[in-house]
């Protein structure tokens, strides 16, 4: 099995406080965990593979791109759910979800279908016209799942999906991550404290 993600000596410093100091990681299409306690530099890790920050030096790639020189063509293939997100609270949970799946390229039609198969696979049909704002935290990790699936990703970088959710919420959400990758094949990444 190829590696979609692979980092060589990979390390980050923020002055003079180092985030990673040489990880050195492969990641299949498989479900993999990516665990380590708050602060183990998790997140920071998200970023650099998806080119929101540059690395002090080493080397990330996902799919065979440099993760800095080349984070568009890694983006345009990868699903993310991060951990914080910023939604605007205004806007109903598939207003949102249609005008992000129009901008990936959907039609008017196929972005109304998608999002409507969207909400109904994280269980959140009955809340579409809800604002974002309205959504209870367990609500927003569902909301941020779906937002990830537009596009049919073929890999998923999901950071903490299971925060701040009941423990009936937490099992769902898991046996929807490993559902996506046994009958649709898309390879995960779960990064976790937990």
């Amino acid at each position: 099995m190829q590696d979609v993600i692979v980092t060589n000596e990979l390390k980050k410093r923020f002055g003079d406080v180092w985030a990673l100091r040489g990880l050195n990681l492969r990641v299949g299409k498989g479900i993999t965990g990516f665990i380590g306690p708050n602060g183990a530099g998790k997140t920071v890790t998200v970023r650099i593979l998806l080119g929101y920050l540059k690395p002090t030096s080493g080397e990330a790639f996902m799919f065979g791109y440099d993760c800095w020189k080349e984070s568009i063509k890694i983006r345009k293939r990868v699903g993310v759910m991060l951990e914080n997100p910023a939604y605007p609270r205004s806007i109903p949970c598939k207003k949102y979800l249609k005008m992000a799946a129009e901008l990936r390229g959907y039609s008017r039609n196929e972005a109304e279908k998608v999002t409507d198969e969207l909400l109904g696979f994280v269980g959140l049909d009955k809340m579409k016209d809800r604002p974002i704002g309205k959504l209870s935290a367990g609500m927003r990790r569902r909301f941020a799942l779906a937002n990830a699936l537009i596009g049919e990703p073929e890999f998923l970088i999901l950071d903490e999906p299971t925060a701040n959710m009941d423990v009936v919420g937490r099992i769902d959400l898991l046996r929807k991550i490993e559902e996506l990758h046994k009958e649709r094949g898309i390879g995960i990444m779960v990064s976790t404290h937990i």
